[in-house]
């Protein structure tokens, strides 16, 4: 099952900053919250996150193509 997680609510605008304290995969990042960046989509495949997508309309998402081609 493929599915495309995301949110439309204040498009371009980030939220409040939010501190983690666990592991980083990007050294110096921190984890995002739901919502955090509206213009991002997670593309998760059986409930895994696989992919990182923008979103640029309702109903359109822009992601790399190694993200669905073999």
């Amino acid at each position: 099952m493929l599915r495309a997680v995301f949110s439309l609510v204040g498009c371009g605008i980030r939220k409040q900053t939010f501190s983690f304290t666990g592991e980083e995969r990007i050294t110096g990042g921190q984890r995002a919250r739901e919502g955090e960046w509206p213009w991002q989509a997670s593309i998760q495949y059986d409930g895994s996150h696989r992919c990182g997508a923008s979103v640029i309309s309702n109903t359109w998402l822009v992601t790399a193509a190694h993200c669905f081609k073999g």
